[in-house]
């Protein structure tokens, strides 16, 4: 991508371009099922990135990622408890783009939008169940 140079010391230009790659591995089996999806949605954040096309890191917390691509934003928050979504907020306030929140829920049917009202111009997402079931079909948990 960066090109290179020949044995005989003649340098071939580079093709330019970018690689991203992603590792993978299970989520170690607990005893506790919430724990558990907790450490699935923390790790599947890349899986997020991937999906949305969004991979520059602005910011990072226990309790949420913040990523941006040009003009666009995604916040990862991966806390049951809801005390870092005011500092949440506050970061994507200070941020022009769209914008968008992927938030961990226990509930397989999705995030009581209410708690998200005066999130004006954030498009609102639960962390995929989708992945959880995956996860959950694969590993049996």
């Amino acid at each position: 991508m960066a090109g290179y140079k020949t044995e005989k010391g003649s340098k071939v230009e580079g093709l330019g371009g970018n690689l991203k790659y992603f590792k993978t591995e299970f989520v170690k089996k607990s005893v506790n099922r919430d724990e558990l999806k907790i450490r699935v949605a923390r790790e599947c954040t890349e899986m997020l990135c991937l999906r949305e096309g969004i991979f520059d890191e602005l910011a990072s917390s226990d309790d949420y990622r913040i990523f941006r691509q040009n003009d666009r934003l995604m916040a990862v928050y991966y806390s049951i408890e809801r005390a870092a979504l005011k500092s949440l907020k506050k970061e994507l306030d200070k941020l022009d783009g769209e914008k968008l929140l992927y938030c961990f829920t226990l509930d397989p049917l999705g995030l009581d939008k209410d708690d998200f009202s005066m999130w004006s111009g954030v498009r609102l997402d639960p962390i995929p169940q989708k992945i959880l079931d995956i996860y959950q079909e694969i590993y049996e948990y």
